[in-house]
């Protein structure tokens, strides 16, 4: 099994924000030996996942889980607008 590092879950953030349009809304902050993911918002932050400082494998995972759903999220949204736009055209 390989070692999840911080340079690990920091690309899993970088790819959370990617998915969700916004460079810098995800952060990753570390203490206690353990990390948590914390959401920017103006002058502070929140968190999202209401975990406290956790043991990197355990982030990832959690991390892996919402970026999983945010892709659905837009599959599902997608979809509703391809039948939006069929039945637009007329061709349902």
């Amino acid at each position: 099994m390989q070692r999840i590092t911080s340079k690990h879950l920091e690309a899993k953030i970088l790819d959370l924000n990617l998915l969700t349009g916004s460079p810098s809304n995800f952060r990753l902050d570390s203490a206690y030996g353990g990390y948590e993911l914390q959401r920017m918002r103006g002058t502070g932050c929140s968190k999202p996942l209401n975990t406290g400082h956790i043991p990197a494998r355990q982030l990832a995972g959690l991390i892996d889980a919402m970026a999983v759903g945010i892709r659905l999220q837009k599959i599902h949204d997608e979809a509703k607008i391809f039948d939006y736009l069929w039945k637009l055209e007329g061709l349902d």
